[in-house]
């Protein structure tokens, strides 16, 4: 099976090192920051720019044609960041259908983060997330990354949820339950969501 890898970029290069090689994807597409403080240098810039090591694709073998940088203008803004996503995703899922998608959010800023996690689950990719032992609240130890799989199902089915509940006080009771009924039988829910969807 293929892989369709996206990731925000922020200021450490380890953590999306780990999730590339760890994902080992047919095609990556990177989310930074613009300009001359942004994160962007950190994907194919020349030089040491990932903390004295070179950039992320000199150090996962990336070739030319295994990736592309989205640039994002306003790192900070919830709305421009989502929306380059969302129309990123949209089009890089295009022509790539039974490919497993993967959007991983530990990069970037807050805000990319976000907006990475938000489109992902709107678009129906599987979230990732690089995490490790913590020897305190700063950063992971380094050499203890690994990309883990966010289980994703649990949110979408809560929101799903919510959906069912606003046509059912719309009066729309057909649409509820086959809403309802479909969550039952997609993925597997925790015993307290199982419960309020019966």
């Amino acid at each position: 099976m293929f892989t369709l890898l996206a990731l925000t970029v922020g200021g450490s290069c380890a953590p999306l090192v780990t999730a590339v090689r760890g994902y080992a994807p047919d095609f990556v597409c990177f989310f930074a920051s613009s300009g001359p403080r942004g994160s962007r240098a950190l994907v194919d810039g020349a030089g040491a720019v990932c903390n004295g090591a070179p950039n992320i694709v000199a150090q996962t073998g990336l070739k030319p044609e295994q990736y592309e940088v989205v640039e994002l203008a306003e790192p900070d803004s919830l709305p421009e960041c989502y929306g380059r996503v969302r129309e990123a995703l949209a089009r890089l899922g295009a022509g790539r259908e039974g490919w497993r998608r993967i959007a991983d959010y530990t990069g970037g800023t807050k805000t990319m983060s976000v907006a990475l996690a938000l489109a992902a689950l709107e678009a129906g990719w599987g979230l990732s997330l690089v995490t490790g032992t913590r020897p305190d609240l700063v950063k992971v130890l380094n050499g203890s990354e690994m990309a883990t799989l966010i289980n994703a199902w649990e949110v979408r089915a809560r929101q799903r949820l919510a959906e069912a509940r606003e046509l059912f006080n719309t009066y729309a009771y057909a649409s509820a339950g086959a809403l309802l009924e479909g969550l039952a039988r997609t993925g597997p829910l925790s015993n307290a969501l199982q419960s309020e969807v019966k």
